[in-house]
């Protein structure tokens, strides 16, 4: 008998053309399974227009019309968004049907969330909570003039209130799956891995961000990068209890873990300076100045936590 079902996502999850339409094997409770994904509509490379995504083929369920399975983002390409995926268990024993329905019902919301973790690790970017199709797709970071032109004239008019003012704008590459990258992060939730603990500080750090709370970002950037300052020194001495809390008390600071580090050998991604100007100080100001930090402050900080935990963290799940 076939038992099947669907997950949804928060966020539409980026992949390649070749994706679509592909079976991936997974494992939820133990029992084995394939993640179908949703096709292309037809007509696409003849019609040149995006559009949304269809039904999987695979399974019997009808489901309702104008279900969102994603969307096509670019033409010709076809790389797209996904929004949901069918889930599919092939000839279960019709004696144990219910028990193992009930079994995969218990764990798939759990298997849901650690995969959305695991997605978010892979693509280096936060895929749970507000919705990121809110947010601009732009690409780098700058400055722009506010500015008008009068109406019936050639010339600029520059308000007075509007002369000094600046748009800060953020832009952000985003990466997308490939077949083999959707192959990993299914393999890595099906066996249960997750995230080490300082990526979930940088996702907390980056939803802050997105949702305008910078001081919350700038914290949780830095608690990012000292728990992964923390995990380093303490894989990388020998375990004495005696020697770890002397270490810890001696070097209790985001400065003295780097210098502590630095005699350990490890070669740190970030400039001194930058860790002290946009990460430190500003960290401090938060927390003994009651600073409101601007999102140029939030976003520096938070990109210098994220690089500084993908370059020092390469084996980055934890079971």
């Amino acid at each position: 008998m076939l038992l099947e079902g669907y997950i949804e996502f928060e966020n539409e999850i980026p992949v390649a053309l070749e994706c679509l339409g592909k079976e991936f094997p997974i494992v939820i409770a133990g029992i084995a399974g394939l993640l179908a994904m949703p096709l292309m509509f037809q007509g696409f490379n003849d019609e040149r227009k995006l559009g949304p995504l269809q039904s999987p083929e695979q399974g019997n369920v009808k489901y309702k019309d104008h279900f969102h399975w994603g969307s096509v983002h670019s033409w010709p390409s076809g790389d797209s968004a996904i929004r949901a995926c069918k889930i599919l268990f092939n000839d279960i024993d019709e004696q144990s049907f219910e028990k193992t329905g009930n079994r995969i019902a218990q764990e798939l919301q759990k298997w849901r969330s650690l995969l959305i973790d695991n997605i978010s690790l892979m693509l280096e970017k936060d895929y749970r909570g507000t919705r990121r199709s809110l947010e601009s797709n732009n690409f780098g970071f700058g400055e722009f003039g506010l500015f008008r032109k009068k109406e019936g004239s050639d010339k600029e008019f520059i308000p007075e209130e509007l002369k000094c003012q600046v748009i800060e704008v953020i832009i952000e590459n985003t990466l997308d799956f490939n077949v083999e990258g959707i192959q990993q992060v299914l393999d890595a939730t099906s066996k249960g891995k997750a995230p080490l603990l300082p990526f979930y500080f940088l996702f907390d750090a980056e939803r802050a961000r997105f949702e305008k709370n910078y001081r919350k970002s700038i914290l949780d950037s830095a608690t990012a990068v000292e728990v992964c300052f923390s995990f380093l020194i303490s894989q990388l001495l020998p375990f004495n209890e005696d020697l770890n809390k002397y270490v810890a008390s001696k070097h209790n600071s985001l400065r003295l873990k780097r210098d502590l580090l630095k005699v350990l050998k490890v070669s740190i991604p970030v400039r001194e300076k930058e860790y002290i100007e946009d990460l430190d100080i500003v960290r401090n100001k938060v927390i003994h100045a009651g600073h409101i930090p601007t999102v140029h402050e939030a976003y520096t900080a938070y990109k210098i936590a994220k690089e500084t935990l993908y370059a020092l963290l390469p084996k980055k799940y934890e079971i």
